[in-house]
């Protein structure tokens, strides 16, 4: 796994437990067509608006590390319960 798809998976995470694009665009300070934009093609962002972003992202990741597997997990048991 390339270091792009390691930070999409945490940023699709992210969205997935509620934390919105626009959201992370302001706690990022990068424009939410950046974001994705590197969602849908990492290639397309340069290297130091990558960097400012998994910096950013990581942060966020890992203060909400908890909270966040709480929720997916929550996310998960419901997906189960509807097939």
């Amino acid at each position: 796994m390339s270091p792009d798809d390691r930070l999409c998976g945490i940023i699709d995470l992210l969205c997935e437990c509620g934390i919105t694009e626009d959201i992370l665009a302001s706690l990022t300070s990068i424009d939410k067509a950046d974001i994705l934009a590197f969602r849908n093609d990492p290639s397309e962002l340069s290297y130091d608006k990558k960097y400012k972003l998994a910096t950013n992202i990581i942060f966020i990741e890992v203060v909400l590390k908890e909270q966040l597997q709480k929720k997916y997990l929550k996310l998960e048991a419901k997906k189960r319960e509807e097939c």
